[in-house]
């Protein structure tokens, strides 16, 4: 990817200082080169981010939180991978990186590379898990990673953007050809899936964000589905400490937010789009799910609380 002026807003064409922010905007620290020179274009919204990025040779960390999941796909040149206490890996282009805090990437030349970037949260708990690890070069099925690619491509050349009324729901599928990419790395990955209950677990999320838009979807059916009793199900949910009614509304809260967002409100709105795309039958429906998910965050502060300060005597 050569580099070329910026056409768009959403394009950049950056050297020196310019291009060390740009980086540092996104959670990474180059080290000072005035010569540096930067050029992506990318679509960012809220933790969402798909990038094409290209750069001259340079040393750059990756400083984002833990709550972030990054996968990067090298497209030109070698670079190195390492981190302070780990040695360092070669990655050629083609091959495919879960990045985490921490990482360093040194590119001794020209190099460019894909950015798909999201919220852990906003992914099936087992597949975030792979992110939780140290930076990993992962070896995905090639025909999901061309097609998670040709998606990205198509988007950045196409002209997608965040206000489009479609973008929710594009987002949603970018989320699943991420999850589709590694669900040959879960399931190849023993210390991520030790037995039947995570392998069990890992088929209900993703049953879930399929059928999830669909108001009479509700665990009970999930279970048919799968083939297994619902306390079998419950089993596999508990091991996360969750529940797969929670695992419903969390998906169809997300999507409600994310309707609410692209159309340009501040808070959750509660029309009948909202109501229809996210899966809630009502809006009663919508608001119980705000209640119950509410009434869970608080669960879950007042146990962290009581595990700092220790037992009341």
């Amino acid at each position: 990817m050569p580099p070329s002026s910026a056409s768009r807003d959403r394009e950049f064409s950056l050297q020196g200082e310019p291009a060390r922010a740009w980086l540092l905007d996104r959670g990474v620290r180059q080290s000072d080169d005035p010569l540096f020179r930067l050029v992506a274009d990318e679509i960012r919204q809220e933790g969402f981010r798909l990038a094409r990025v290209w750069h001259s040779a340079g040393r750059l960390r990756f400083e984002r939180g833990p709550e972030t999941a990054l996968l990067i796909v090298q497209i030109e040149g070698a670079v190195d991978l390492g981190s302070a206490d780990g040695p360092v890996r070669p990655v050629q282009p083609g091959e495919t990186v879960l990045v985490s805090r921490g990482l360093d990437l040194i590119a001794q030349e020209n190099s460019a590379r894909y950015e798909i970037e999201m919220p852990r949260s906003t992914l099936a708990p087992v597949v975030a898990d792979l992110f939780a690890e140290g930076g990993r070069v992962v070896d995905p099925a090639v025909a999901y990673r061309g097609v998670l690619l040709a998606a990205v491509n198509a988007a950045l050349n196409g002209g997608v953007t965040v206000a489009d009324p479609g973008f929710p729901a594009f987002r949603s599928s970018l989320r699943r050809l991420v999850a589709a990419l590694l669900a040959g790395v879960v399931r190849d990955d023993r210390s991520a899936v030790p037995d039947s209950l995570q392998l069990l677990f890992l088929r209900a999320c993703e049953q879930i964000e399929e059928a999830s838009v669909d108001p009479g979807f509700s665990a009970a059916v999930l279970a048919q589905r799968l083939g297994v009793s619902p306390s079998y199900l419950r089993r596999a949910c508990a091991a996360h400490d969750t529940t797969a009614s929670a695992q419903i509304r969390s998906v169809r809260l997300r999507a409600a937010r994310e309707h609410s967002h692209s159309a340009g409100t501040g808070g959750l709105r509660r029309g009948a789009d909202v109501v229809a795309i996210a899966g809630f039958a009502n809006r009663r429906a919508l608001s119980r799910a705000e209640r119950a998910e509410r009434r869970t965050s608080s669960a879950v502060s007042d146990q962290g609380v009581e595990e700092v300060s220790g037992p009341a005597r």
